[in-house]
């Protein structure tokens, strides 16, 4: 009888050594998009980022829109409703609708003139890596931790570290 349970946990923890094989196969080889590829994306895409920061003027409560979740501008980290943040269930869709058309896993709004639209991100909490576009209303080289190449005012490129490494 204790040789099935020996057998069980064998098999389990050969399935979950396999898994762990495969996730990190899969994080070192999944490559962040190279800065050509991001101005390429953006000039044939840019009438549907304008549209996007248009439409976060006039919604001054979101702060981050993801696949699976939306935040309040003023309550970061806490699932809100399209209600919650001022917006009807219609131009949430939209948002969301224009995001994956782009290839944008996630936007956030660090401040009413700062967007980050995240195309690529690898790691886990607290140590993730993201690439992306930036519209910043003032020009800037590295805002924090943050790192941009100008692609046309008020446009960047975000997340270059050293060594072509994303930040």
């Amino acid at each position: 009888m204790a040789s099935v349970g020996v057998r069980r946990n064998a098999a389990w923890l050969t399935l979950f050594a396999g898994f762990l094989s495969v996730l990190a196969l899969v994080c070192t080889t999944l490559r962040p998009p190279s800065d050509a590829d991001l101005v390429l994306q953006f000039t044939r895409d840019s009438a549907n980022y304008q549209r996007v920061i248009t439409m976060l003027t006039a919604d001054t409560n979101i702060g981050t829109i993801d696949p699976g979740f939306l935040w309040h501008v003023e309550k970061p980290f806490h699932d809100a409703s399209a209600a919650q943040v001022g917006i009807p269930e219609m131009r949430l869709a939209e948002y969301r609708r224009i995001l994956g058309a782009l290839g944008v896993i996630r936007l956030d709004r660090w401040a009413r003139d700062q967007v980050m639209f995240a195309t690529w991100a690898r790691g886990f909490g607290g140590n993730t890596h993201h690439r992306g576009i930036a519209w910043l209303y003032v020009p800037a080289s590295s805002i924090g931790w943050r790192r941009f190449q100008v692609i046309a005012a008020p446009w960047y490129i975000r997340g270059l570290g050293s060594g072509g490494e994303a930040a």
